[in-house]
């Protein structure tokens, strides 16, 4: 047994001859140094290794990290885009609710609901990357399909509150046109420029036989052959001798409402000729019963005589 040991042991002589005749060098070396040398190569080897695999996992890591940045920002930036369309989207549905009420207090019409009181909402403070916080907003799509929803309804509102206003106008402007109307076809202007009265409507003592009787209008003096004027607008049903009356003209407006101008000396009008608010339609004169130039102008509302001071401005 010792013997093997000291054959383990045993070193290794090494032998150097130059080629130039010098003289021969021998070295002794030791198997445990050999062995010493071979594991600190071995250790030098296998530490290389492992720092090549280690540093190899190190940049596959380090690349995995940067996609996943490279992820991570791609959807912070799709976070952030749909936090603003969410956002804009939203300030115009205020916006639009804001007009609807308005449009609806100017209307009479009631107010709609504040939709940011209602029960249900969920959702959280977002945070962008400049480190504002966002309002609460659910970021999904049942969020945004809610919004769209509501933008639908709110514009569905509005369509109605245009209808309504439009019905609203249509029925103002009927009633406009309506009153028009009835104002042009009522008798609302002196019939000629002369504004004396020379006889009064009602009783008085007549002129040619000196008994009480009706006056049925008023007698205006004017000059002879002054123009007469239609005192409202309307239909020509007379124009022509009627007795008493002398050269007369009767115009109906329509509404039960009548006008008789009397005592003409011409008239510029025919029977059927539709006439308005101030057309000449004959001149003054003294024809028939008269006892010099002037117009009897006379109405009647319903087939009975009123006042025609009651018409005059």
């Amino acid at each position: 047994m010792k013997n093997r040991l000291k054959q383990l042991f045993k070193p290794f002589t090494l032998m150097v001859i130059p080629h130039s005749g010098k003289q021969v060098r021998s070295i002794s070396i030791s198997k445990q140094l050999i062995a010493l040398v071979a594991f600190s190569i071995f250790l030098v080897g296998g530490g290389s290794g492992y720092f090549l695999y280690k540093f190899s996992e190190y940049r596959r890591s380090s690349q995995e990290l940067n996609q996943y940045k490279a992820e991570t920002e791609r959807i912070r930036n799709e976070y952030d885009s749909m936090a603003d369309t969410a956002e804009a989207m939203k300030q115009k549905l205020d916006s639009l609710q804001k007009l609807e009420n308005d449009l609806r207090a100017k209307n009479g019409l009631p107010q709609l609901p504040d939709n940011s009181q209602t029960d249900g909402g969920k959702g959280g403070v977002l945070q962008s990357r400049s480190g504002l916080k966002r309002p609460t907003l659910i970021l999904n799509k049942e969020a945004l399909d809610q919004l769209n929803k509501e933008t639908d309804q709110r514009i569905e509102s509005a369509k109605q509150i245009l209808t309504t206003i439009e019905q609203q106008e249509a029925e103002q402007q009927a009633e406009e046109t309506q009153k028009q109307d009835k104002e042009a076809h009522t008798p609302t202007i002196w019939p000629t420029g002369s504004r004396t009265i020379s006889s009064d409507f009602g009783y008085r003592l007549d002129p040619f036989d000196n008994t009480y009787s009706l006056h049925t209008g008023l007698d205006i003096a004017g000059s002879y052959g002054s123009p007469v004027q239609a005192t409202a607008d309307g239909v020509i049903t007379e124009a022509g001798w009627d007795g008493g009356y002398g050269i007369c003209i009767m115009v109906d407006h329509g509404n039960g409402i009548v006008t008789r101008y009397g005592h003409l000396s011409a008239v510029d009008v025919k029977t059927g000729q539709t006439v308005k608010k101030g057309d000449t339609i004959g001149r003054i004169g003294s024809t028939g019963r008269s006892t010099g130039p002037h117009l009897h102008y006379e109405i009647t509302v319903s087939g009975n005589l009123v006042n025609p001071v009651k018409y005059l401005p």
